[in-house]
């Protein structure tokens, strides 16, 4: 395994390869071009903001151009689809039994995707068990992001602990 150093960051390479997708629907082609041009940025700058890398992307010569809707109408529409399900994440509710706490949950029935109370998709046990595997998704995603941090291991444990009794 092939390692280089940015910023007193030791990264591992496998066939130039640094990057790896956090999520299903990147292709290893945009996280490597994209990770490559936060290198390229960071090397200039002490920090970049997403301006800056849809400012390099904007020439068609590019190599990143490609991966950008130019397209104003179909890029506005996934802008508003994008802010659409930021506003339903970002809402919680207020119950008597629970206090404040997360309104809906995103949950596959029937092949599709959608939102519905927190409440009534815990109530069927089939949704309450794709709630549970996001949790423990995302719990783990958080640990991963974190585990650097040693104060923060009595968690990381805890983590482990219960992901074993579920799924054992």
């Amino acid at each position: 395994m092939k390692t280089t150093t940015l910023r007193n960051v030791e990264l591992e390479m496998e066939n130039e390869n640094v990057f790896v997708p956090k999520h299903k629907n990147l292709s290893k082609t945009v996280v490597q071009d994209v990770g490559q041009a936060m290198l390229y940025l960071l090397e200039r700058n002490d920090k970049v903001t997403s301006q800056d890398l849809v400012q390099l992307a904007r020439p068609v010569s590019s190599k990143l151009h490609k991966h950008f809707d130019w397209n104003n109408n179909s890029a506005g529409e996934k802008y508003r689809l994008h802010q659409a399900r930021q506003y339903i994440c970002w809402i919680d509710i207020k119950t008597v039994e629970q206090g404040q706490s997360k309104a809906f949950a995103n949950i596959k029935q029937n092949n599709t995707r959608g939102y519905m109370l927190v409440s009534t998709a815990i109530a069927q046990p089939e949704l309450r068990k794709q709630m549970l595997n996001v949790a423990l998704r995302e719990v783990t995603y958080w640990s991963n992001q974190y585990k650097t941090l040693k104060e923060l291991k009595p968690i990381f444990k805890a983590v482990q602990n219960v992901k074993r009794k579920i799924t054992s």
